[in-house]
């Protein structure tokens, strides 16, 4: 019986361990994507900001946004994070040494402008060389407490 249970507390320990490893990539690759659309926006012509804006407006709109409302971001971090998408959605590859867009469900709630994982990518796409400077004020998700 002693075996059983600590196997069974072993088990438990490894599968919250993988969650949270599996949680850190996660947050890692959100990270990636914000800072990788603002180094890679600042690259692109006037042309080409403009249509990822237009498929940013694009995906939003695909993804429930009322009708008829102005697209408004709650912090740079969301901002960021969809026009990630965007480029993702027109083949324009990120300038960052982070590999390929990743696909994010809801850029809006997916990491929040305190996560600490942002200061880290952004330090190492400054190590690159790329000027990265993104709101760190919070917006209207995190002064009501919701993530």
């Amino acid at each position: 019986m002693e075996l059983f249970v600590s196997l069974l507390l072993m088990g438990l320990l490894l599968l919250y361990a993988a969650r949270k490893v599996k949680a850190g990539i996660k947050r890692g690759n959100i990270a990636g994507n914000v800072v990788a659309a603002c180094a890679t926006f600042q690259t692109l012509d006037a042309f080409t900001k403009e249509k990822v804006i237009e498929k940013t407006a694009e995906i939003i709109r695909r993804s429930n946004w009322p009708e008829g409302d102005p697209i408004t971001f709650p912090t740079d971090v969301a901002r960021w994070g969809w026009y990630a998408l965007a480029m993702r959605e027109l083949s324009i590859k990120p300038v960052c040494a982070m590999g390929d867009w990743v696909m994010v469900s809801n850029p809006f709630t997916a990491m929040m402008v305190t996560d600490s994982m942002l200061d880290t990518v952004i330090k190492l796409a400054q190590k690159e060389g790329y000027r990265v400077e993104i709101n760190r004020e919070p917006g209207m998700f995190e002064l009501m407490g919701i993530k």
